[in-house]
């Protein structure tokens, strides 16, 4: 399982995160406070930032399957994420922001699908789980490390301007980007591995299963009620913690999400991708039912450290799933279509969640989308049972 490929995969995305994470903990501070976007503004500019990154998920998986090449949209999409930094950071505005937001997001959709299936390409048979696992903990890592470098930045420098976060997050995103440059291409086998240019989009999608789309159907609706991360963020600051404890928080996170990340991965492998994802969705409701009960910013640590165990069991575990029900030659494409519906839907859960915040408060917005997670964990279940008798 260790080989090179893997390995640089893993420490490209440990560099990426650094970058992304120095900044995910201030944005929404750094656009309601610095730039005077309201909460119905953050959360369209998070949904448009998914619904972007979903769509080129999409077309990028195909386009990576029907030319059977993965290493120029991988390294595309970290350069353009590494540069659209300093791009925020200079932004006199929230429209500005947005902006840079997109290319970030562009770069994500450019680069998201292919990256998993060239990992999917490299992974030994019968352990893909646990490469994502691995491909996970590394991306955690360093959305671990990303918030810790803010937090010592901000403690030396308290009155430090959070824009200057932006031009110092390009380093790492550079890092990440060349280093793309360093994994070998590996050689697809034309007739089996590589879509065939004259078929169309409609007789490329009906050769997946029925099964592949009713999941992906649950996993869409799921998605309706997982909006952005910020709004976890703003609900830890709204119940009285600093912006130390936000970051540090939002560390603690990341670390729980990292450090399970692999055995989880190992788990599912020998237990079955599907029964973990399934329990990943049921904790996904009960951890917005903790966020949106609780009454101090303390409580929510449980919270999180649940929200790590979530993430562990359902991203890469997520996409080993997919990629299992899917055609051989259409891996990326599987990919696109998992992770790119979920961005569509991400987009009408995070405007809805901050006009339903603005106007009836968080609890009815967090409250709400924990029964919606509830309701596709039940779908998820009952289906799986059905298979299960069949």
């Amino acid at each position: 399982m260790w080989t090179r490929p893997i390995l640089l995969i893993g420490l490209i995305s440990f560099f990426a995160d650094v970058a992304s994470d120095m900044l995910y903990p201030i944005w929404p501070l750094y656009l309601t406070g610095s730039l005077g976007a309201s909460l119905v503004a953050l959360g369209f500019i998070e949904g448009l930032a998914e619904l972007i990154a979903g769509l080129f998920k999409i077309l990028a998986g195909r386009w990576s399957d029907r030319m059977g090449r993965r290493k120029i949209f991988v390294f595309s999409g970290y350069f353009l994420a590494a540069i659209s930094k300093p791009i925020a950071g200079v932004a006199t505005n929230w429209v500005g922001a947005l902006s840079a937001k997109a290319l970030d997001r562009f770069g994500k959709g450019m680069r998201t699908a292919p990256r998993d299936a060239m990992l999917s390409d490299w992974a030994p048979k019968g352990q893909e789980a646990r490469v994502f696992g691995f491909h996970r903990s590394m991306d955690s890592a360093g959305a671990t490390v990303g918030p810790l470098i803010t937090l010592l930045i901000l403690a030396m420098y308290p009155e430090i301007a959070l824009s200057r976060f932006f031009l110092w997050a390009l380093i790492p995103g550079l890092i990440a980007a060349l280093l793309v440059l360093g994994i070998p291409e590996k050689k697809l086998e034309k007739k089996t591995e590589i879509l065939p240019d004259t078929q169309t989009l409609r007789e490329s999608l009906s050769q997946f299963s029925k099964e592949f789309y009713i999941y992906l159907a649950i996993w869409i609706l799921f998605s309706l009620g997982n909006s952005s991360d910020v709004f976890l963020l703003l609900r830890i600051q709204n119940l009285g913690a600093s912006t130390q404890q936000v970051v540090l928080s939002f560390c603690f996170y990341n670390l729980v999400y990292a450090i399970l990340s692999y055995p989880v991965g190992i788990w599912a492998d020998r237990k079955g991708t599907k029964s973990i994802f399934m329990y990943g969705l049921f904790i996904f409701a009960i951890v917005y039912g903790i966020f949106a009960s609780a009454h101090h910013w303390w409580i929510l640590l449980p919270g999180l450290f649940l929200y790590g165990i979530f993430s562990a069991a359902t991203d890469g575990v997520g996409k080993a799933m997919v990629i299992g029900m899917a055609p051989k030659n259409q891996k990326a494409t599987a990919i696109g279509l998992f992770v790119g519906g979920s961005g569509f839907a991400m987009l009408v859960a995070s405007v809805s969640t901050g006009w339903i915040w603005e106007n009836f408060g968080s609890q009815w917005a967090l409250g709400i989308s924990s029964g919606i997670a509830l309701i596709a964990a039940v779908l998820f279940y009952l289906k799986s049972l059905k298979l299960e008798k069949s």
